[in-house]
């Protein structure tokens, strides 16, 4: 801390960038990445590169080259859901060209310690419809007297399958069965080194930011 690194990724990225290369400077922080970006927005602004250098944290870089061809939530929704066009764009929001990418960090140390190092960025799309609310609150509300047998004959979870595409059933029926096998160990996995914990009555888990 203040021996000038963020001036160095400043001038650098600005010196990369009128080689026309695009530039992601990474930093462990959303506050550092957007305290540098607006330290240094008019130097970019000022050899006309502003276009080509961005500043995120590593979360963020991962969704923006997650995203480049499209919304991958929606799009792995519209490849599941029954009432979508299951169809994946292949367009780029990105022309088409041959810069070179640049990656460089910020606290480079930070990414090789046990948060960091070794872990692996799992984003998850989300599907919230009534189906799968009154499913979840079937298995909770049944979860010491319902086995696997009873869940998947219940009119609660036929009807959040008719939701999906028919070659999606193996996979609702995995996820229902753990989600099953969950709620029955919850009083089990309370305080013994679970992913989870209970918060004001309300599960949480722990999120990676």
């Amino acid at each position: 801390t203040g021996e000038g690194k963020s001036v160095v990724l400043g001038v650098t990225s600005t010196i990369l960038a009128l080689f026309g290369c695009e530039v992601y400077c990474v930093s462990y922080s959303a506050y550092l990445s957007h305290r540098d970006l607006s330290d240094f927005k008019d130097m970019f602004q000022l050899f006309d590169v502003e276009y080509l250098v961005r500043y995120s944290t590593l979360d963020g870089l991962f969704e923006a080259t997650l995203n480049d061809k499209g919304d991958i939530r929606r799009l792995s929704n519209d490849v599941i859901l029954r009432n979508t066009q299951g169809k994946v764009s292949a367009e780029s929001s990105n022309p088409p060209g041959k810069s070179t990418k640049v990656l460089l960090f910020d606290e480079v140390d930070v990414f090789f310690k046990e948060d960091f190092y070794g872990n692996v960025y799992m984003p998850g799309a989300t599907w919230t419809g009534g189906p799968a609310r009154a499913l979840l609150q079937f298995v909770w509300t049944n979860r010491l007297r319902l086995n696997k047998e009873q869940l998947l004959r219940s009119s609660e979870y036929i009807n959040c399958l008719s939701n999906f595409r028919p070659e999606m059933e193996p996979v609702l029926e995995s996820e229902a069965s753990k989600m099953l096998a969950h709620a029955k160990q919850l009083d089990v996995g309370i305080g013994g080194g679970s992913s989870y914990t209970v918060v004001d009555g309300r599960i949480a888990y722990k999120h990676h930011d």
